[in-house]
């Protein structure tokens, strides 16, 4: 099952475009310095 964290409405992904950003968790990568940990666990938190 996909999960995922939140959801927003964001202009920065492609400049003068409307776009939904989605917090997808459950990442299983664990990087060292990963920016974003709260998408590690495998949980829904909407």
């Amino acid at each position: 099952m996909l999960r995922y964290i939140n959801t927003d409405i964001v202009f920065q992904e492609f400049p003068d475009e409307v776009t939904l950003a989605i917090n997808i968790s459950g990442c299983p990568c664990r990087c060292p310095a990963c920016h974003s940990q709260f998408l590690w666990a495998n949980k829904e938190m909407n």
